[in-house]
């Protein structure tokens, strides 16, 4: 897909998440310049030669890359001359919301608050930081609950323990919304709390007090996908989760997840996933949402 602006992407976390980890080999950086609600921490091996673009800043990459990324702030690594096709990336996304600024400003968590804030900017740190934490991102992608939660705490300490050890990268704050954005952070949160429901393009726009051509135009520009293929995108994530992580049936996961005909999930299913639902329920996967 190639847009000439970011996109705005929504991650398959849930109000009710901590943090979610992807582990991956990655053969081709296809994916476009995006940004998102939560943070994101990238630890990026043998990719050298790789880009770097991060709000305003542009860096080839060497073998060994750890980045965090802040909340609205666009993003995206590009192959560029990145010969090595067996690059592995760890990603890991946390809320917000997960620190309260109360909790932040207490005297134990000044670093990592600080690191947070500069993070609105995107940060890359040392090999020497990146060593020393290398070993913890690896192993989170295999802890799950009150452990994950307790490893990602722990990763940020030591990421933030030495503000000379990173480097803020962007010259340009992106973690304020414009009107837009607030926009979509609303639609967002409509979709997320009705996906399960029957939702129209007129009852959207109408609940956000906006004409339908209005609204899908801003939409389109910010998620490079009309309302109808983001909700198909959304509901599918979700049957993704409940078909790794539960028992129901397929057929009740097609209801839980907002679609009243079985036959046009398991099509969609098919087209977006590259799977049936069946077939995907069987393999492992390599994300893990705690």
């Amino acid at each position: 897909m190639s847009v000439s602006h970011p996109f705005h992407e929504s991650t398959p976390l849930t109000q009710a998440d901590c943090l979610l980890v992807l582990a991956r080999k990655n053969k081709e950086f296809d994916f476009p310049e995006h940004f998102h609600r939560e943070y994101e921490l990238n630890l990026i091996v043998n990719a050298e030669g790789a880009q770097r673009i991060v709000g305003d800043h542009r860096h080839i990459i060497s073998d060994l890359e750890l980045v965090l990324i802040g909340p609205n702030l666009p993003h995206v690594w590009k192959r560029n001359v990145c010969k090595n096709v067996n690059v592995k990336e760890y990603t890991i996304q946390f809320h917000r919301e997960l620190f309260s600024d109360d909790l932040l400003q207490r005297k134990a968590l000044h670093a990592v608050q600080q690191l947070l804030h500069d993070s609105s900017q995107g940060v890359a740190f040392s090999k020497e930081v990146i060593l020393a934490v290398y070993d913890k991102i690896c192993e989170l992608a295999e802890k799950s609950g009150f452990d994950a939660f307790i490893q990602l705490m722990e990763i940020l300490h030591v990421l933030s323990k030495n503000r000379s050890e990173y480097t803020v990268l962007s010259s340009i704050k992106c973690d304020a919304l414009d009107k837009r954005s607030l926009i979509m952070n609303t639609a967002y949160s409509y979709i997320e709390n009705h996906f399960h429901e029957k939702i129209t393009l007129q009852s959207i726009a109408s609940f956000l007090h906006m004409t339908e051509i209005t609204f899908s135009r801003i939409f389109k520009q910010k998620t490079a996908k009309t309302f109808v293929e983001f909700l198909h995108d959304y509901r599918l994530q979700h049957a993704c989760r409940l078909l790794k992580d539960t028992q129901y049936s397929i057929s009740e996961i097609s209801l839980l997840c907002g679609f009243n005909n079985q036959s046009h999930f398991n099509r969609l299913f098919k087209a977006k996933i590259k799977c049936t639902p069946r077939e995907y329920a069987a393999i492992s996967s390599d994300v893990s949402v705690v």
